[in-house]
């Protein structure tokens, strides 16, 4: 990977040591007659195709990890510099946007934009599910939900970054934390929970009437890198994201 990311190979390790063959299940059991609305979501490409040469340059893995990255728009990819909101959800759009084009619609990962679960989304007088809509998440980054095993969303608490991993198969949540030690309590467990509530409602239309995200489990994931500094939670968040995949079969 291209931007001095020196723990990739690590993370594909991890990745596979944090999974297991229950991770490749899709919870959900359309076989028994429920009634569920599951929506083939038409894929809107909003990803301009420069974008999205530059993100794939990013993350190469044939490219010389020492070249620098000099484009205007990625500056705040600096030493030093915040990674900027913009680029994690341009990330879950490149990721969704590859995972939905391989399998004709029917991704079984997610990709989830960090903002997707804020409650103070626009059209707050309206239902979570309907405010979704207007602002095109479905037909962004879902697909249907019996087809998904895996959802990624990066949390934002407190100007601090984690990744959020459900594994629905498991009912589980990790938690990467670049920070937190793998012993140390979760500290915002509790805002987790707030927002596996907001995809139960953002959700309500696509999902069974028993299958609850509030009934997840929240752990901490295992071995993660930590980052060297206070501020690169936000650059962490996507190398984890883009490699959880790698030792596991593509979509």
């Amino acid at each position: 990977m291209n931007i001095g990311w020196k723990y990739e190979e690590e993370l594909c390790t991890i990745a596979e040591n944090n999974s297991s063959s229950k991770d490749n299940v899709s919870p959900i059991n359309t076989s028994k007659g429920d009634n569920v609305f599951f929506e083939d979501f038409k894929l809107q490409n909003t990803l301009r195709n420069k974008d999205r040469d530059m993100l794939q340059y990013i993350y190469s893995n044939s490219n010389d990890t020492q070249q620098m990255i000099v484009r205007n728009n990625f500056r705040y990819l600096g030493p030093g510099k915040e990674v900027e909101i913009t680029f994690l959800t341009m990330v879950s759009t490149l990721l969704t946007n590859d995972k939905r084009t391989k399998t004709c619609g029917k991704a079984r990962r997610w990709y989830l934009p960090s903002n997707i679960t804020n409650e103070t989304l626009p059209y707050n007088n309206l239902p979570l599910y309907q405010r979704w809509k207007k602002m095109h998440y479905y037909d962004l980054y879902m697909s249907s939900l019996n087809k998904c095993h895996e959802i990624f969303i990066p949390l934002l608490f407190s100007k601090y970054y984690i990744l959020a991993r459900l594994l629905l198969s498991m009912k589980k949540v990790e938690v990467w934390d670049s920070l937190a030690d793998k012993d140390s309590p979760i500290v915002y467990s509790s805002k987790i929970k707030e927002i596996l509530q907001n995809l139960n409602s953002g959700l309500e239309r696509n999902k069974p009437a028993n299958f609850n995200f509030s009934s997840f489990m929240v752990v901490r994931a295992n071995y993660v890198p930590k980052q060297p500094n206070l501020f690169d939670c936000r650059l962490m968040c996507d190398p984890f994201r883009y490699t959880t995949t790698c030792n596991k079969e593509q979509n």
